[in-house]
């Protein structure tokens, strides 16, 4: 009984340190240290998974977003930002929104 109940606190404690993160992207790099943007249609790195993603505490977003501003406002930041918002609320989410706007 007091395994269980000391069990459902680790549960409680992770489910909660989890709410207060936040996924984030970043674009992977390559041996020398440059971002690997895909460069269009045939692009070698298009097939490839170029974003990565870290997870940033929601405090910290802010911050976030004031260091990658060079990366968002580069080439390819576009994607990087609106890959970050999506994964922020997820596909449903977006959806659910955009289909609401049509209306």
């Amino acid at each position: 009984n007091n395994s269980k109940s000391l069990e459902l606190i680790k549960k409680e404690v992770t489910i909660h340190r989890r709410l207060q993160l936040c996924p984030t992207c970043r674009w992977e790099v390559d041996d020398n240290g440059d971002p690997r943007i895909p460069l269009g249609e045939n692009s070698s790195t298009n097939n490839e998974n170029v974003i990565a993603t870290s997870f940033t505490n929601i405090d910290d977003l802010k911050f976030y977003i004031k260091s990658n501003l060079r990366h968002f406002l580069g080439r390819g930041g576009c994607v990087l930002f609106l890959e970050t918002i999506l994964r922020i609320h997820g596909k449903n989410t977006i959806a659910r929104t955009l289909k609401k706007k049509r209306k």
